[in-house]
């Protein structure tokens, strides 16, 4: 199993837990539209790989990334959890979600043969 991808997806579920069972339900639109969630799941996934292929130095922390990440999108922790609990509840749009950035992932793997 691809340690990056399984450490990931381990926060990824653990987030999505924390945000069904804290938050109320909200069938409106998300804060973040799909097109820039999936380029947000895209960078965090690249971000990650990163982070995991080369040692940090001593007080850097992964956090600082990950923010970093997030402020290059103009979108704060607050607004991509909420992203997160909307998408969260509602499955299928997740899922479509998904389906960008693994279309993404494939494109530029196929681009770097």
């Amino acid at each position: 199993m691809n340690r990056t991808f399984s450490k990931f997806t381990y926060w990824l579920i653990i987030a999505t837990l924390v945000c069904l069972s804290s938050c109320k339900i909200d069938r409106g639109k998300p804060i973040i539209g799909k097109e820039k969630m999936a380029e947000i799941i895209h960078d965090f996934y690249l971000t990650e790989g990163t982070l995991d292929a080369v040692p940090i130095p001593a007080g850097h922390k992964r956090h600082y990334y990950y923010c970093h990440l997030l402020e290059k999108h103009g979108v704060t922790e607050a607004e991509f959890d909420s992203a997160l609990c909307w998408y969260s509840k509602n499955s299928d749009i997740f899922t479509e979600v998904h389906e960008l950035v693994t279309k993404k992932l494939k494109e530029e793997k196929e681009q770097l043969q």
